[in-house]
């Protein structure tokens, strides 16, 4: 089966760099016409890609490509003198594997997309070498996204670029900012919420004012206050965005530390997020889809819905809640929910900038990908590396600390198994089996889970994090041909995630699952190199 590269650089909406591997394909795209001799999928190239290098296919690989690009008759160096330096700076870059069925047909397929970087060298030769950094690492955008300034809130205090907090779930003490010291106002959520703020709280080292003197003594460090001294609403900043505010009735000093309980972000009518009108966000994996879409501004095209769907009860029992009150990126935001369910659910994005989460150990959708009826393809068994995971990932007592605190800076409950002392509380059976069958290895992992609140979902934390502690898995990489079997798939149809079905007899398996954790296209595209773990059982 024959193949080729394809790479367009877009210089503007009307001039494009194109560019092939192949001899076959040559001409060039200009001002939306163009002159040469062949065309592939509707657009006209120049045979000048010199070398394909390794393409990472997925999240772990290399945020950078060089391609290395023949500028034949100077037209290239003809675009720059025409449209100006920096014609090739920072401009968008889609390179595009094409294989062709037994009638020439092409099918194509985005190995990489993004945008060109900066270090492009023009040689002497009429070599142009051009960097490419991947689309998945630009996507990111800094979450909270607006912070609060005197310009937007003149009379503000002590809140001086403080970000509008972003709030997930039903979160619990969330502190409140102080936006305007004349009516005594305070932003809660940078946002619409799903409802008033059902309780709100005040440092009790602040002089208690009439009317407050029938505030209620919650617990040591602080008070409840009554409803009638506060009043609460959806209001609009001078930037028209809409905001959960809080106002008091009487001032209680600029320093006062205030907070409250609330019901952060929550679905629109057509369900987006959560597939149910009007729900409240708070499954992991539902407000993973919305950073997407509401930070990162990504469109359904950019996301695999179906794989997400996928997710809808397998996370049955879980709630997160939290409120984001300092300033990341958006894809630490999303590790850092990754991080809370201990990789159960893990995200990914793929080279071609698509997105999604998916739970480890449950998709089985790439099973007869990689291999047909129980049958070894690409003789595995010589190319194969086996091998195991860490025993630093094998644990004997496992420590979750969750229900954050913001005001104490702390966390209020900790969850314990151990399998080491027998009788204890805290003894659990699956860990004792762990510390005998690895001669009394003591290990102890230790996880801090600031979007976990309840007690349900810390213990669904649990018996997934021992599935996973209690013993050593599988792991094996191996090459693949980047060709069709004989249904038409292709290997670059895999994404992270998937499960194979691993035949090797040599150890006794016969289609043991293990799940893609890599994919990587060697040099020159002749293979895909695999890496892959054995699911948790």
């Amino acid at each position: 089966m024959r193949s080729a590269y394809f790479l367009t650089i877009k210089v503007n909406a009307y001039i494009y760099l194109m560019y092939a591997t192949e001899e076959r394909a040559f001409g060039y795209a200009y001002d939306e016409g163009g002159y040469g001799e062949q065309s592939y999928g509707g657009q006209i190239y120049f045979a000048g890609i010199l070398s394909i290098p390794d393409i990472p296919l997925v999240e772990q690989g290399s945020s950078q490509i060089t391609l290395s690009i023949f500028d034949h008759d100077d037209l290239i160096t003809q675009i720059m003198r025409r449209v100006g330096a920096f014609a090739l700076s920072h401009k968008e870059a889609t390179l595009k594997r094409i294989n062709y069925d037994d009638y020439s047909r092409p099918i194509f397929h985005t190995v990489f997309d993004g945008h060109t970087d900066e270090g492009i060298e023009f040689k002497s030769s009429g070599i142009i070498d051009i960097p490419m950094i991947d689309k998945k690492f630009t996507d990111s955008v800094k979450v909270p996204n607006k912070v609060l300034t005197t310009s937007l809130f003149p009379n503000l205090a002590n809140s001086e670029g403080l970000p509008y907090t972003v709030i997930y779930g039903s979160d619990k003490e969330v502190p409140l900012r102080y936006i305007n010291t004349v009516n005594y106002k305070y932003m809660l959520a940078g946002h619409v919420t799903k409802a008033a703020p059902t309780a709100v709280y005040k440092s009790d080292t602040i002089p208690i004012l009439t009317p407050f003197a029938v505030d209620l003594i919650m617990e040591e460090g602080i008070v409840v206050v009554v409803s009638g001294d506060y009043t609460t609403a959806h209001e609009l900043d001078p930037d028209q965005r809409m905001y959960r505010s809080v106002t008091f009735v009487e001032n209680i000093g600029d320093n006062a530390n205030l907070f409250a309980d609330v019901q952060g972000r929550y679905d629109d009518m057509a369900g987006t997020f959560t597939g149910a009108t009007l729900a409240l966000i708070e499954k992991p994996h539902h407000i993973v889809k919305s950073i997407y879409v509401n930070e990162e501004q990504l469109t359904t095209n950019n996301i695999d819905l179906t794989k997400m769907a996928t997710l809808d009860t397998e996370f049955t029992g879980w709630i997160f809640a939290r409120a984001m009150l300092d300033i990341n990126d958006s894809d630490t935001w999303i590790e850092d929910i990754s991080n809370n369910t201990y990789g159960l659910l893990k995200v990914v994005t793929l080279s071609n900038g698509l997105k999604y989460p998916y739970k480890a150990g449950e998709d089985t959708d790439a099973i007869a990908f990689l291999f047909e009826e129980n049958i070894n393809i690409l003789d595995i068994e010589q190319d194969v590396v086996v091998g195991l995971t860490s025993l630093d990932n094998v644990a004997t007592e496992i420590i979750i600390r969750y229900d954050y605190n913001y005001r104490l800076g702390k966390y209020n409950k900790t969850l314990r198994k151990q399998g080491k002392r027998v009788g204890d509380t805290d003894y659990d059976t699956t860990l004792a089996a762990t510390y005998s069958n690895y001669n009394n290895y003591d290990n102890t992992i230790e996880l801090e889970c600031s979007w976990i609140r309840d007690a349900t979902t810390v213990s669904n934390l649990m018996t997934w994090v021992k599935r996973c502690v209690s013993v050593q898995r599988w792991t094996c990489t191996l090459s693949a041909a980047y060709t069709e079997d004989s249904a038409g798939r292709r290997i670059s149809d895999l994404k992270i995630g998937d499960i194979a079905g691993i035949t090797y007899r040599k150890y006794g398996w016969v289609q043991k699952k293990f799940q893609i954790n890599r994919l990587n296209m060697t040099e020159g595209g002749l293979s895909v190199h695999v890496e892959l773990e054995e699911t948790v059982g």
